[in-house]
């Protein structure tokens, strides 16, 4: 009803579509966004979830050229960085990915995802410790964080440290005994 009263508004478009977003009616909600960059064309909230939004379409080209648009206006960003460096880490550009995690981590040393994302990066190229100490930091930010428990089992079974290992997938399944992949780990 808002938009049939008030069509040119901006944050009422914005707020369409990231309802539509929450909906995963992810093409709708970039019809809002777009006219919301019609009607405030350098809109950083309207690039952001553009770039969200493109991100779930798997249209990754597109998000990442509105990921840099929000980095062009608002240089510390350190979501927009994140978000880039898991958009590179899912299409496999590990060390462009490091690059946008590390920003990151410059901007916001807290970021529990990007230590893990880091983590794992160091984990699929064999650097062994480095991801250990990637994954220990993520869970001294967020200490009960299933994936980063898993990960680190993962980690310490690699180097041969299976009671190490081990100790990381109980602890993972302790918080969620639903939990999956910490039950095919211990088993």
């Amino acid at each position: 009803k808002a938009i049939k009263i008030i069509p040119d508004s901006v944050e009422i478009h914005l707020n369409l579509g990231n309802m539509l977003v929450i909906l995963e009616q992810f093409t709708e909600a970039n019809t809002h966004y777009e006219l919301a960059l019609k009607l405030k064309p350098n809109d950083v909230d309207v690039f952001f979830s553009l770039g969200v939004s493109y991100g779930k379409l798997n249209q990754y080209k597109s998000a990442i050229k509105y990921f840099k648009k929000v980095i062009k206006f608002r240089p510390s960003d350190a979501l927009a960085y994140c978000n880039l460096g898991n958009i590179y880490f899912d299409h496999g550009e590990d060390y462009t990915a490091i690059k946008y995690y590390k920003y990151t981590l410059e901007l916001n040393p807290n970021d529990a995802e990007a230590h893990c994302n880091l983590g794992n990066i160091f984990l699929n190229q064999g650097l062994i410790s480095k991801s250990i100490s990637c994954f220990k930091r993520s869970l001294e930010i967020y200490p009960n964080h299933i994936n980063v428990l898993s990960n680190i089992g993962n980690a310490y079974q690699k180097l041969g440290k299976i009671a190490c290992a081990f100790f990381y997938y109980e602890r993972a399944l302790s918080n969620d005994p639903e939990f999956i992949e910490g039950r095919f780990n211990l088993s």
